[in-house]
């Protein structure tokens, strides 16, 4: 049998949560379709409360039709995202093609009504993938067949690797510099940790990544103007592209305040550009940050652990450009593209043949 025709199905970033790697399922459809052949179809904005509240899902899930319109000559439907789920299963339910569903749980804060409707999804998906060991225990007792695990986001983070000629050494010549990267919500600790190293460490500055007027940057202007340390704080706002590279490089260390839902989006882009992560110890984080190695991991609740996480590393600089390098070298061995890519191949394959076994 030739290989499956996918049709990728991701929601828009604008209506994702205000993240600056909001932009990384489009980044990951756009490296599957290049890997694949592909075609990429995007769900309009949508509009509501929280990702997964279950009006978005309704919404997200009114645009089946045009979904299995798109699908028309492909075999399998691959969702990227938890809305894009809800309009693949809704096409499916017409008579569209397969769905194989990415689903992340590990670190979503849903409320009963939300989880029911997100387990629904998982259990309607005729395959899973997992983006890790974490997500693919979580999901295992809503999936029919086991849920593989593949870290989608890998692919986007070897782009991110690639460009501009590779990640560039930390300069020692350059004073240190840390990169706060993610949006809303940060947790008390993490922006008391923060604090706390500002006043702590006079040498270090603080770039941070995300929209200036997030409650949690309001907070950290706030709180390090009364401190006398403001001026060490600067607001790089939303970074993709070129800006988001330029962070990147000119950081010594990366700090994920922790609010990304699945734990592996700052830790991944780091990785890419070879620089140290210092992470929430949530368990899909630990997927792929191994603490001591490439990253340090902290508990998330006290805001001492924070700043005694990112102080220790940051001013250690060989420890830095340590973790640094074996970041890279994880990204290229542990999810290395090729085996992401097998374990997308494999699962699409036999849903295409398993259709192809019900129709002849």
């Amino acid at each position: 049998m030739s290989a499956p025709r996918y049709l990728l199905v991701h929601g828009d970033p604008a209506g994702a949560a205000r993240h600056p790697l909001a932009a990384l399922p489009a980044g990951v459809a756009a490296a599957l379709a290049t890997a694949t052949g592909a075609s990429v179809a995007v769900l309009p904005a949508a509009t509501g409360p929280s990702p997964g509240a279950p009006d978005l899902l309704r919404a997200a899930a009114a645009h089946g039709e045009a979904v299995l319109e798109q699908a028309r000559g492909h075999d399998v439907v691959l969702s990227l995202d938890v809305p894009a789920a809800a309009a693949a299963l809704a096409a499916r339910r017409l008579g569209g093609p397969p769905v194989l569903a990415r689903m992340a749980l590990a670190g979503l804060r849903l409320d009963a009504a939300a989880q029911a409707s997100v387990t629904a999804l998982a259990r309607g998906a005729d395959a899973l993938l997992a983006p890790s060991a974490a997500h693919r225990e979580l999901l295992r007792p809503l999936a029919g067949a086991p849920p593989v695990e593949a870290l989608l986001e890998a692919l986007a983070a070897h782009e991110l690797a690639a460009a501009d000629g590779g990640p560039r050494p930390v300069d020692p010549a350059v004073p240190p510099r840390l990169l706060v990267l993610g949006g809303a919500p940060w947790s008390r600790a993490v922006l008391g940790g923060l604090l706390r190293c500002l006043v702590e460490e006079p040498g270090l500055t603080v770039s941070v990544a995300g929209p200036a007027d997030d409650a949690p940057a309001k907070a950290l202007r706030t709180g390090a103007e009364r401190l006398g340390v403001g001026g060490r704080v600067t607001w790089a706002g939303d970074v993709s592209g070129p800006d988001l590279l330029r962070e990147l490089d000119a950081a010594t260390v990366v700090l994920d305040p922790g609010n990304s839902t699945d734990a592996t989006l700052v830790p991944l882009a780091a990785m890419a550009r070879a620089r140290a992560v210092v992470a929430p110890g949530r368990h899909a984080a630990a997927d792929v940050v191994v603490s001591g190695v490439t990253g340090t991991l902290f508990r998330a609740e006290d805001e001492r652990f924070v700043a005694r996480a990112v102080l220790g590393t940051w001013r250690d600089g060989f420890r830095c450009s340590a973790f640094g390098v074996a970041g890279a070298d994880r990204l290229r061995s542990r999810f290395a593209a090729e085996r992401v890519l097998r374990a997308v191949e494999e699962c699409g394959s036999a849903l295409a043949g398993a259709l192809d076994s019900r129709t002849a």
